[in-house]
């Protein structure tokens, strides 16, 4: 009888999880500060919301 074959065990790269993470909350902080900015803008600038995006 064969032995049994070990598989590679799998582990989880928690630092590329914390970078991918990190990212994703940074880029929901920007979007956060386009909706606070706007109505300035619009005021300031006299920019549509076209041109603001």
């Amino acid at each position: 009888m064969a032995p049994p074959l070990l598989l590679p065990r799998s582990t989880t790269a928690w630092p590329a999880v914390a970078a991918v993470v990190a990212s994703g909350i940074a880029a929901s902080l920007q979007v956060g500060k386009t909706l606070i900015a706007a109505p300035m803008l619009q005021a300031d600038l006299g920019l549509g919301l076209g041109a603001i995006g």
